[in-house]
């Protein structure tokens, strides 16, 4: 009985495709993973503003351009458009899992109302404040996410190559003309 080479085996098991080509279940467990990361930092947010406010103050002291600096230079400007541009790439993944015709958009669509309803909810809040600064850069990031949507919609996701043979029985099958 002959054995097998080691990589051979590693391969059987885990049968990664090259040429972009990913495992639906990796994809799946990467969008679980990065959902509840975000569930988990939203919820943080909320519940803690003062730690919020008190890491956007000392973000903006190490970017040394004083506490009332313009749009583009505010650290709260640049953490909206890194949160929508998480927010927005996570809904595409998801979007690319279940319902992959519908990239980009419907990833953006799905996106609008969460940072429209973020905004409105901060007008009743006596710890945050409503800006639109906060839509701009939450548009930003949503424009930066779309070329990426348009990339991951290219990704081939668990589908044959060409030229792949599934594995068969040993007996052979009848050529029924």
């Amino acid at each position: 009985m002959e054995r097998e080479a080691p990589i051979a085996s590693l391969r059987r098991l885990f049968p990664l495709r090259p040429c972009g080509m990913l495992p639906v279940g990796l994809l799946l467990a990467l969008w679980i993973g990065w959902g509840c990361a975000l569930g988990l930092v939203a919820g943080l947010a909320w519940l803690d503003a003062a730690w919020v406010h008190g890491l956007l103050v000392r973000l903006q002291a190490w970017y040394g351009v004083g506490l009332n600096p313009p749009l583009p230079l505010r650290s709260d400007f640049h953490l909206h458009i890194v949160t929508s541009l998480l927010a927005v790439l996570w809904l595409g993944l998801g979007t690319r899992l279940f319902a992959p015709r519908l990239l980009p958009w419907l990833p953006v669509a799905l996106f609008a109302p969460i940072a429209i309803s973020d905004e409105l909810a901060q007008l009743g809040s006596v710890e945050r404040s409503f800006e639109w600064g906060d839509q701009i850069g939450d548009l930003v990031g949503v424009a930066i996410a779309i070329p990426l949507l348009l990339l991951l919609r290219r990704l081939e996701v668990g589908r044959k190559r060409p030229g792949y043979k599934a594995a068969t029985s040993s007996s052979p099958t009848r050529d029924r003309r």
